[in-house]
This record gives C-alpha cells, sequence and structure tokens, in this order.
C-alpha cells in the first residue's frame, strides 16, 4: 500500500513537470501506462485504495 501511494505522488510530481514542458496529460497517461479517467483520478487523489 505504501508503495502504491509512492508511485502516485511520483505520477503527480512527473505530471506537473510533463506539463510545465508542455507535455498534455494524454501522453503522460501512455507513459505510465494507465487511462486519462485513471490519471486524473490519481492527481485529484480520488483513488480508492
Amino acid at each position: 500500500m505504501l508503495q502504491l501511494n509512492a508511485a502516485y505522488e511520483d505520477i503527480r510530481v512527473y505530471t506537473a513537470e510533463a506539463e510545465r514542458l508542455g507535455i498534455t496529460r494524454g501522453q503522460v497517461a501512455d507513459a505510465v501506462g494507465v487511462t486519462r479517467q485513471q490519471l486524473y483520478k490519481i492527481l485529484t487523489h480520488a483513488t480508492s485504495l
């Protein structure tokens, strides 16, 4: 569970940096292997563990 939370936090940080560089959320979702909806839930802390 702790590893999953750490992974989610890494994804949040990565996404913020990627957006700063002009990379879309769709591209980030593809890169980390999740759907756009799953990425949105990770970014808004709406994931259920």
